[in-house]
């Protein structure tokens, strides 16, 4: 466990995976700086997609499966999908300390390296949790 002070960072995390099942997240304290940085596990917490959203792991499996859609319907699924981040993440803020910012990798939807492409819109978690959500959604 951190010492504390000026040096502790407490970061919030999320990660989905290509197993659509829902979203995992997780507290971490960050101490030191370069070689020296070490982060210590605070608190998690899990939300499944359906409790989350009913319907929302079939709309993230059919985008996964690349099936014929709308951007309005991706763009519908990257903010359901914001919504179901936002639970976990009072979920976990109930359990740990106030983050100074939240990094979300969002749920993949296509990965053939060095290509990739996760969807989740950062702005609405950002509004709602008040802190930064730095967030890079394809390469």
């Amino acid at each position: 466990m951190p010492a504390g002070g000026d040096d502790v960072r407490v970061i919030h995390g999320c990660m989905s995976g290509t197993s659509c099942d829902g979203i995992d997240a997780a507290a971490v304290a960050i101490e030191g700086h370069g070689w020296s940085m070490r982060a210590h596990f605070l608190a998690g917490a899990s939300l499944p997609y359906d409790d989350a959203m009913p319907g929302l792991a079939a709309r993230v499996r059919a985008a996964l499966r690349q099936e014929p859609t709308t951007a309005g319907n991706l763009a519908q699924l990257g903010h359901d999908l914001a919504l179901a981040h936002m639970q976990v993440l009072r979920e976990l803020g109930r359990t740990s300390t106030a983050p100074m910012a939240i990094a979300m990798h969002g749920q993949t939807l296509y990965h053939a390296p060095p290509v990739s492409l996760q969807l989740c819109s950062p702005w609405p978690v950002a509004q709602a949790m008040g802190v930064p959500v730095p967030a890079a959604w394809a390469s």
